[in-house]
């Protein structure tokens, strides 16, 4: 009998190995993509990341397909949050350009694969960015705007910036939404980003200087615009101390902050005078042009971060302080990039959390945990308690509102109302007498009350879990809301009851990213 040769042995086997890892590989994804039509959303969680760790063009077709327009948010934000842990590559990029992700009919998917773009590890091409840009939602184009400037921020080699041609046709279309878009936030989203690709690519300097917009109506475009034109790389177009000190009083609590950030960063003798003069004289009044209270307080904490003192609110001591600087001095390195102050005025409290807005938002979670028996009553019975405290404890020139949620938020009134003692008396017996219960959803009750461009501070109670709506990770929301709130610059505060020990970690990063405290109640 004839031998085998050798190498036709090692051939057979090199072939098998090869067809059979891919057979292999065919069958998982078959399993998973089973798996992910399983009634158990937990099941079909798992199945995405299984997907994508197999890391093929099928796999990720897959999970765009069915993990990104599931309806449970868990299995949605996995999709979300393993396309953007992704490594980038031409099958990758076959699959988010297609109808299962950036074309694909649902605008809550489109959104989800453009804030994704912004995290994936490798340089990106600049087409998906141009698609997103053009997309007919508005929330598309505003998240697209961020993803971009998120990755041009993140360092050299995030965009290729090699392909002229899709980089002229990115210039384009981030000057068309920025200059024209009728969405405000889509267009204070665009002009950041233009400022960000302007510091890699000249070119993009003109486009952005047409773009800025310091007196625009909407308040989010004039917050972006002053941190674009303090980014613009000619130097006659930065805003001078002067400029940014008008600034700071807007009446537009995102615009006011804005410039009381940028100041703090200029970080000189001038920038910190201009603070400690916009800060409101003893005795003024808020209401006849003075500084809003939660404004007023992060003046504080900024001057005390630099200057090692405790001053409160008295503006002629910052002043001798400022004053009182050598011509050259320069803000140490140190400290915290957006300090914050509670105050030590203010008579509202919220189970012991000091409260020194005037303008102020309470969500309070409505889903199961608050119906639950605690120490002879229900947790809601608690709430009342201190509820009422802290609305009888507002100024009556404080407005509020409120803002119970489960499944949808159900507000007391539509907006902010005035803090007088017939106001307050009948929200807390409306509170006392609803009822509302469901999955919680905290992401729709935070979006719908960071559109009142009057608020500046909002009070979360809940047990943390966001368990209703379509945003379930408390590591995606914290992501998502450094997009929505950095134009807005909300003090966002947490009342943490029987949270478990990951969820208090997520909160704790969103309140310290925001300026807030979290409480942790029993």
């Amino acid at each position: 009998m004839k031998a085998t040769s050798p190498i036709l042995l090692v051939s057979v086997a090199f072939l098998h190995a090869i067809f059979g890892s891919t057979l292999a590989a065919a069958q998982d994804v078959g399993q998973l993509v089973d798996d992910l039509k399983h009634r158990d959303e937990k099941v079909r969680q798992k199945a995405v990341g299984a997907l994508a760790d197999l890391d093929t063009e099928a796999a990720w077709e897959a999970v765009a397909d069915r993990g990104l327009g599931d309806l449970e948010a868990r299995v949605a934000d996995e999709a979300q949050l393993r396309i953007g842990r992704a490594s980038y590559s031409k099958g990758l990029g076959d699959v988010l350009e297609s109808k299962h992700a950036l074309k694909a009919r649902s605008a809550l998917v489109r959104e989800r694969v453009s804030e994704a773009l912004g995290r994936m590890k490798g340089a990106l091409p600049a087409d998906p960015f141009v698609t997103a840009l053009k997309d007919k939602e508005a929330a598309v184009r505003a998240v697209a705007a961020y993803a971009l400037e998120t990755r041009l921020e993140s360092g050299a080699g995030a965009l290729d910036l090699a392909d002229s041609k899709g980089v002229i046709a990115l210039r384009k279309a981030l000057a068309k939404v920025a200059s024209s878009d009728r969405d405000a936030r889509a267009r204070a989203n665009a002009i950041s980003a233009l400022a960000a690709l302007a510091q890699v690519d000249a070119e993009t300097e003109e486009l952005l200087g047409k773009s800025i917009a310091l007196t625009d109506s909407a308040a989010q475009v004039r917050a972006a615009s002053l941190r674009a034109a303090s980014l613009a790389q000619g130097g006659g177009s930065h805003p001078t101390t002067e400029e940014l000190a008008i600034a700071l009083r807007d009446e537009a609590h995102g615009v006011g902050m804005m410039a009381l950030r940028l100041l703090r960063q200029r970080g000189d003798r001038e920038s910190f005078l201009a603070l400690a003069q916009a800060l409101p004289p003893e005795g003024s009044d808020a209401e006849k042009g003075g500084l809003r209270p939660a404004r007023a307080w992060a003046i504080v904490a900024c001057l005390r971060e630099a200057s090692g003192l405790s001053h409160g609110l008295v503006r002629e001591r910052w002043i001798r302080w400022a004053e009182g600087l050598e011509p050259d001095w320069k803000r140490s390195a140190d400290g915290k990039e957006d300090a914050t102050e509670s105050g030590e005025t203010g008579s509202a409290t919220f189970y012991g959390l000091r409260i020194v807005s005037d303008r102020v938002a309470f969500l309070v979670d409505m889903s199961g945990s608050m119906w639950e028996e605690k120490g002879g009553s229900t947790r809601k019975v608690q709430v009342e308690v201190e509820l009422a405290k802290a609305l009888r404890g507002l100024p009556e020139h404080a407005r509020f509102h409120l803002v119970p949620y489960a499944t949808v938020p159900g507000p007391w009134e539509d907006g902010l109302v005035p803090a007088t003692e017939r106001n307050v008396e009948k929200a807390i017996e409306w509170f006392e007498r609803n009822t509302q219960r469901g999955r919680g959803d905290v992401w729709t009750a935070l979006m719908q009350v960071l559109e009142n461009p009057e608020i500046d501070t909002v009070v979360i109670l809940s047990d943390g879990a966001p368990s209703g709506g379509y945003r379930w990770n408390i590591e995606l929301i914290r992501t998502l809301l450094q997009d929505e709130n950095r134009h807005r610059g909300v003090v966002i505060h947490a009342v943490m009851f029987d949270a478990a020990k990951s969820l208090r970690k997520g909160w704790k990063a969103i309140v310290d990213d925001w300026g807030g405290v979290q409480l942790l109640i029993d």
